[in-house]
Parts: C-alpha cells; sequence; structure tokens
C-alpha cells in the first residue's frame, strides 16, 4: 500500500485567492458535487483572527440554477444545515466564522453540510411534476400549523 495514490485520490484543490476585501484566502475545490456534476467549492479567507469558510452563494444560485427555487426554500435549507454549525449568510453564502486551529475540523463538517443540500437536490429532482407540487403544498401548510 502506498499513501501517495490516496493522496492523488482524494482530489481537493487549493488556489490561493483575495476576498472582496483584499484579504486572504484560498478556494478549496472538492471532489463531490451537485447532482448535475457541478462542483461543491468552498472559500476559506481570513477575518481577523478567525476563518470564514463559504461557498459565497454558490448552493443558492446552484439550486436556482436547476430548479428549485431555494427562495421558497430558505428555512428549509438552514434546516438542513444548521446541525453542521452553518449559518446563512445575508447575501445568502453558506458560512461559518472558526478560529484558525479548528478549520480541518470545519471544513471536513461543511462539506458534510453541503453534501446533506446536495442529497435533498437529489431527492427532489427525482420527483414528477404532480408529488413535487403536492410536497411543496404541503410544505406551506406545515409552515403555516408549526411554524
Amino acid at each position: 500500500m502506498n499513501c501517495d495514490l490516496l493522496k492523488t485520490a482524494i482530489a481537493f484543490d487549493c488556489v490561493p485567492v483575495r476576498g472582496v476585501h483584499g484579504e486572504a484566502g484560498m478556494e478549496i475545490g472538492t471532489p463531490f458535487s451537485y447532482a448535475d456534476g457541478s462542483a461543491i467549492v468552498l472559500y476559506a479567507l481570513e477575518q481577523g483572527d478567525r476563518i470564514l469558510l463559504s461557498d459565497y452563494g454558490e448552493m443558492l444560485a446552484h439550486l436556482e440554477a436547476v430548479g428549485l427555487q431555494p427562495g421558497r426554500r430558505l428555512a428549509l435549507l438552514r434546516e438542513r444545515i444548521e446541525p453542521f454549525g452553518l449559518t446563512l449568510g445575508e447575501q445568502g453564502d453558506v458560512r461559518a466564522l472558526v478560529p484558525e486551529g479548528q478549520v480541518p475540523h470545519m471544513l471536513a463538517v461543511a462539506i458534510s453540510g453541503l453534501l446533506a443540500v446536495a442529497e435533498w437536490e437529489r431527492a427532489r429532482l427525482g420527483l414528477d411534476e404532480e408529488t413535487q407540487r403536492l410536497a411543496d403544498e404541503t410544505e406551506i401548510l406545515l409552515r403555516e400549523w408549526q411554524p
């Protein structure tokens, strides 16, 4: 057995980037994807003494592009990612702000959160139109009954 094989198979990409305010960071390309093959990517940016892990809104943009209308499902998406310590920022980005020493762990957890959304996406895309409409109406009624 050779560990180099595993290092090659992991297939993460890392590219240095600058944030919109010039802060140092990196783009982390993962080997994971959404239902249509679009890559799940995260960004790590310095924010003072902490690191911001964010998808810069790519999850919501992706869901919109495949026709899942994320604006109507923000509460459901928040419920999907919150168990992973993630939030939806004001700009629609999935995010977590952590001390530098917690970045390796939080990166794995954040990827798990985005994979939970990808799993939900695959299930939704597998529904026929009538079933999806019924699920949407049920979701609205359940939220009115138990917000």
